[in-house]
């Protein structure tokens, strides 16, 4: 904003216009404040912006229940409390009929407890805390941007990476299913979703290698002859 401000000083001599341009180069940083409650930080792939998750119930305007997490100004993901006393306990927060559609929960009602469970993708933490909640013996959680598996350690009212049950690896998907030797009962593709193209001149973003033919020949040669392969 300096920069063009400065530069608008030596623009054409017209002094209203002039004036104008500096006051909008000025006024720039302003649309760069995080909302009310939120506050940003940057990973090696983007800006992550933190705050609370307000869901409004007919008793509560400002009800909370967990953190919300936008990218680069656009809403990302939850961290959202999958403890099922809390949220027995809270139905206007958790409507009962709606919570076991959940996709953090659905899979293992479908299919049953896995002992042995593979989270690609894994974010702040909540399929890794669904496939506790079901009962998984050992969870590999394994996340690319280091940034959101420091907020999952920090915030998620679970805590599930804290469990002696999960290991977390901070890699790309694509590459652990390279190094991994599994095998393992239930493989879940954790909603990939980088919001992030790795540059202005292409459409091409970093989920979109996860997503291909050979990556999926990877991934099958982990998967146990009796395991599940979830995707979304």
């Amino acid at each position: 904003a300096l920069g063009l401000a400065a530069l608008a000083w030596h623009a054409e001599p017209r002094p209203l216009a002039r004036a104008a341009a500096i006051v909008l180069a000025l006024s720039l940083p302003l649309f760069g404040r995080a909302p009310e409650g939120f506050r940003a930080v940057w990973s090696p792939y983007q800006k992550l912006t933190i705050g609370p998750l307000v869901v409004p119930t007919a008793t509560d305007a400002n009800a909370v229940c967990g953190v919300r997490v936008d990218v680069n100004n656009t809403y990302y993901q939850v961290l959202v409390d999958l403890d099922p006393a809390r949220m027995a306990a809270r139905p206007e927060l958790y409507p009962p009929a709606e919570v076991r559609t959940s996709h953090y929960i659905f899979p293992s009602e479908l299919v049953g407890p896995r002992r042995r469970v593979l989270v690609v993708g894994a974010g702040g933490g909540n399929d890794v805390a669904g496939a506790l909640r079901a009962g998984a013996e050992t969870v590999e959680a394994v996340e690319i941007d280091p940034a959101i598996v420091t907020l999952g350690r920090r915030l998620h009212p679970n805590q599930p990476y804290a469990s002696p049950r999960v290991r977390v690896v901070n890699d790309d998907a694509r590459a652990f299913f390279r190094r991994a030797t599994g095998p393992y009962d239930l493989v879940l593709f954790g909603l990939l979703d980088s919001h992030t193209s790795p540059s202005a001149y292409t459409n091409i973003r970093l989920d979109h290698f996860v997503y291909t033919r050979e990556s999926f020949v990877d991934m099958a040669r982990l998967v146990d002859p009796s395991g599940v392969v979830v995707l979304f």
